[in-house]
């Protein structure tokens, strides 16, 4: 969760950078870019709109948004359900096995 305080405003994002599948958005600097809130990843500058997801960049990245809302000082954001999120966004399920004795 975001709080661009100069603006205002609150957002939530996943966290799961699409570029290299890091999850490091959470620790990205957030600005503005030609008015649109955006938070860049901390590790490969990627650049992305707080308020739809849509990369910034020539890249077709994507993230996810949620709604935020802010209520006696306490940020609430509204998630999909576990399957649906692990559907959209997924996780590295790969787990090297090792080979079995010949």
């Amino acid at each position: 969760m975001f709080n661009f305080e100069s603006r205002g405003e609150w957002y939530a994002t996943q966290n799961k950078c699409p570029h290299m599948q890091d999850m490091v958005l959470g620790r990205g600097l957030i600005g503005d870019q030609q008015g649109t809130p955006k938070v860049a990843c901390p590790l490969h500058k990627k650049t992305f709109s707080l308020k739809d997801g849509k990369c910034l960049g020539d890249d077709d990245y994507t993230i996810l948004t949620f709604p935020v809302r802010v209520v006696d000082g306490w940020g609430y954001v509204e998630l999909p359900d576990e399957a649906t999120t692990e559907r959209l966004i997924g996780c590295d399920k790969l787990v090297p096995v090792p080979a079995a004795a010949e």
